[in-house]
């Protein structure tokens, strides 16, 4: 099996992007050689990380750039087919297409991978995108993964026969008690020893 590329890494800190920055965080590094990050505008809180962890990552304008963003996506998705078989799609919803009609043209296996379940989505043109997108793209689709049976059911329009489920993970060592932060924070806060 190729490389797999990892798309999209913003330029925020959300639940997405901390999921894919885990993927080199708490993996061996023989499988972290064999991912790449496409990155969403030159901005992101995670290029120093990638550097730092010497992690391939490539650049392209932000989707609201829209002409510079297709021509960008294309020539990057054409460019790195050689090297890369996967695009590993993170995704809440299926709203801009592009990357996807990309990675089908240059005929990478596909991986989608739902994060939310959809319900924050009021809009009922954004779910009509979302219903004609997957229609599109559906049958392009090798691997198809979500946090939880309602992000399947939302991502995948219902579609859910073999999804795989990865619940989200969280390290448990960053939540463990401890006393003394307890303290101090109680302090901090001027609270007695009550409730």
């Amino acid at each position: 099996m190729g490389k797999i590329l990892i798309y999209p890494l913003t330029d925020t800190v959300g639940g997405v992007e901390e999921y894919e920055m885990n993927l080199i965080r708490y993996s061996p590094r023989k499988i972290v050689d064999g991912y790449g990050y496409v990155v969403l505008g030159d901005k992101s809180p995670y290029v120093n990380e990638l550097i730092e962890r010497d992690v391939h990552y490539f650049i392209l304008p932000k989707k609201e750039k829209i002409l510079k963003s297709i021509i960008s996506t294309y020539k990057l998705f054409g460019r790195l087919r050689e090297e890369y078989d996967t695009v590993y799609f993170n995704t809440s919803a299926i709203g801009y297409i592009v990357p996807y009609l990309c990675a089908i043209h240059f005929k990478y296996r596909i991986a989608l991978h739902s994060h939310l379940d959809g319900t924050y989505i009021s809009s009922q043109f954004k779910k009509i995108v979302q219903r004609i997108n997957y229609q599109i793209i559906k049958k392009h689709i090798s691997v198809k993964m979500a946090c939880s049976m309602s992000a399947a059911k939302w991502l995948f329009c219902g579609e859910i026969d073999g999804v795989r489920i990865i619940p989200n993970a969280i390290d448990l060592q960053r939540f463990i008690f401890d006393n003394g932060v307890r303290k101090q924070i109680r302090q901090d806060m001027c609270i007695k020893d009550s409730i």
